[in-house]
């Protein structure tokens, strides 16, 4: 029996990812881009949350997310492993890629595949065309 559906990452992990990617997206485009509902998204940023994982800043009629990057993870297995080295390691793969909505950019090189996300802050004010949004499947069974 052949099972396609699943991924490595857990939801949790994907989202997580995308907030330490672009700390004032919509959870709306994080549903987007992981593939899960807006109100599965919103119980899995709770759970980051109560587990010390991510900081919610209000910010007028928004939120800021902050990754403490400084917190471990919970399982023994995973402990010696910081939520700031994950999420590198996760970006440095090229695996993040933009979230519809959200202020990131990625190069193209000249094979057409993505070389990972740039802020368009770290830039300066240059004008590109927006990067289409890339769907990560949500784990299954």
């Amino acid at each position: 029996m052949k099972r396609d559906g699943w991924t490595l990452l857990t939801n949790h992990a994907l989202v997580l990812v995308c907030l330490a990617a672009n700390p004032d997206v919509l959870l709306r485009d994080v549903a987007s881009s992981v593939g899960l509902t807006e109100r599965s998204v919103q119980q899995i940023v709770g759970d980051l949350d109560q587990a010390g994982l991510i900081t919610r800043l209000r910010v007028g009629r928004r939120n800021h997310y902050v990754v403490r990057r400084d917190e471990r993870f919970r399982h023994p297995l995973e402990a010696g492993v910081t939520v700031g080295g994950f999420v590198d390691l996760v970006e440095r793969r090229g695996a993040q890629r933009p979230l519809t909505g959200a202020r990131t950019a990625s190069r193209a090189s000249a094979d057409g595949s993505l070389e990972g996300p740039e802020r368009l802050g770290d830039r300066g004010a240059q004008s590109q065309p927006a990067p289409q949004a890339a769907t990560v499947r949500p784990r299954t069974g």
